[in-house]
């Protein structure tokens, strides 16, 4: 009997001491564990917020990334909902608040943890998590006063109730972590791929850009190895662009034509012309070729240039201006007058030329020849009027001969006065 009060005293007391160690030690164990994981938990958070603030916000724009603070609050709202009453801020240097949220009136005691923003290596705030412990120490009370009435059932049953209670809240426990590991990995592998995306697109506009600069110079040194001077107006007829080639044509460097009206460097007869020609091709843009405008060279001479152009548009499609080339015809303007000048010298030689054609009537006796006003006239004098012919008078052997014998004749006194 003794032995069994024993036993039975030894069994109370250890009913007891289970009670106690029940009725107490379950609730701390279960603050014990709660508290580990909430600050696993802060700390998780805080150090996840603050490496995608550092990548997406401070390292894109690191002078001006605390004045976002409608964004900073955005990020600061991540896992908010599952976190409990928490309080989220983003401080300066300065210990400044940038950015701030609450789920709650966050109340003692409190769960603080803090991870710095780094730029480049150099920290430029630190994001801050405030987690109240209320909630986790009224459900360690609950759990207090669910035990209580409990402790004398511990007598049979202390070695059941707490395995099954510390399973439970270990498979829990397991159970958030693994969800935490799961979210976790998941935002990281998020963060990955777009990391993998920037680089892939910094990469893309860098090979963009190389292309860009390859075939603006191919076009440069075509432009400029051209025989014919390009350039581009805006919509008012002012040089924007001009190649090289204006110091052939006109003697001007291309930065002496760019911020210039095209009507500085044309003779002073042209302007009117022209100016209604830009009136005309801005009313209603379209191509033109093969107008020719007059010149000043640099050194005073006159160049005529035969101009061909273009329009381009805006994206809205608006006119922005000509683009164009421009080709010396000096050398051929004057050819063509040269010319039109030896034409009309030949005209002028052809015209002068005088011939003789058709019926002539003539004298059988005296060979005087009659005009066409009825007039009679020598031989020699009508064909020297009607014929560039001049005569040189002499006598032909026959008449000669009968000239010497009337002289004779004379001379003889045969032939009487």
């Amino acid at each position: 009997m003794r032995h069994s009060c024993s036993i039975a005293g030894i069994i109370s007391w250890l009913a007891g001491i289970v009670t106690v160690l029940l009725v107490l030690v379950y609730p701390l164990v279960y603050f014990f564990i709660s508290y580990n994981h909430a600050a696993g938990e802060v700390e998780s958070e805080v150090e996840l917020l603050a490496n995608s603030i550092t990548q997406q916000v401070v390292s894109v724009n690191p002078d001006l990334w605390q004045f976002g603070q409608t964004r900073l609050e955005e990020y600061l709202t991540y896992l908010l909902r599952d976190a409990g009453i928490e309080k989220r801020r983003i401080l300066n240097n300065r210990d400044e608040t940038v950015a701030n949220i609450s789920s709650g009136q966050v109340t003692q005691p409190l769960i603080i943890r803090s991870y710095p923003l780094n730029d480049s290596g150099v920290v430029v705030g630190r994001i801050e998590i405030t987690r109240s412990l209320r909630p986790t120490l009224n459900k360690t009370g609950m759990i207090f006063l669910v035990v209580l009435p409990f402790g004398a059932a511990t007598y049979g049953i202390f070695r059941i109730l707490p395995v099954r209670a510390i399973k439970r809240m270990e498979a829990e426990l397991h159970k958030a972590n693994a969800e935490l590991e799961l979210k976790v990995q998941e935002r990281t592998a998020a963060l990955d791929e777009t990391n993998r995306e920037l680089q892939q697109e910094i990469i893309t506009r860098k090979q963009q850009e190389a292309a860009l600069i390859a075939s603006e110079e191919r076009f440069r040194a075509l432009v400029e190895t051209m025989c014919d001077w390009v350039w581009a107006i805006d919509g008012k007829g002012t040089y924007v662009y001009s190649s090289p080639r204006v110091r052939e044509m006109l003697g001007l460097t291309p930065e002496e034509m760019i911020g210039k009206s095209i009507l500085e460097f044309m003779h002073e007869d042209e302007a009117e012309r022209v100016t209604a020609l830009i009136e005309k091709f801005t009313a209603k843009p379209e191509p033109f070729t093969s107008i020719e405008t007059l010149h000043h060279h640099k050194d005073g001479r006159l160049v005529i240039l035969e101009s061909s152009g273009v329009p381009f548009f805006a994206a809205d499609g608006t006119l922005k201006g000509y683009r164009g080339i421009d080709r010396d015809i000096t050398w051929r303007k004057q050819a063509e007058r040269e010319r039109e000048q030896l034409i009309v010298e030949l005209q002028e030689a052809i015209a002068n030329v005088k011939t003789l054609s058709g019926l002539i009537p003539i004298c059988a006796g005296c060979k005087k020849i009659r005009d066409d006003k009825g007039y009679w006239s020598q031989l020699e004098t009508y064909i020297s009027e009607h014929a560039d012919v001049l005569f040189s008078h002499g006598y032909c052997p026959d008449c000669y001969a009968k000239v010497y014998e009337e002289i004779e004749n004379i001379k003889s006194n045969k032939v009487p006065w």
